[in-house]
């Protein structure tokens, strides 16, 4: 269950998770959003800490649906200027 996830996360000493993808063939993504229909998210969790999800401008509302704390990629992230910065490199500007 997501309630003992602190705890397991404690028992095999991690710090942190990260599930990344869509949600589409995704059991894991699809367990910890509630079954919600996303693309290219990310779903972090620190441990003691929210469940948290990265999403797409465009899935606001079906993120919101999550009960998650969420995070809306397009406004926190300018992709353009940062394409920008690294000069056109698509993995460096991503990381």
């Amino acid at each position: 269950m997501k309630s003992d996830l602190d705890r397991l996360m404690l028992e095999r000493n991690l710090d942190a998770l990260l599930v990344m993808g869509d949600s589409g063939g995704n059991q894991v993504m699809n367990y910890l959003t509630n079954g919600a229909q996303l693309e290219a998210a990310l779903v972090l969790k620190r441990r003691d800490g929210p469940l948290t999800l990265v999403h797409g401008g465009m899935e606001r509302d079906t993120a919101a649906e999550t009960g998650l704390t969420l995070i809306n990629r397009d406004q926190v992230y300018n992709s353009y200027e940062l394409l920008k910065k690294h000069e056109g490199n698509r993995l460096a500007a991503a990381v």
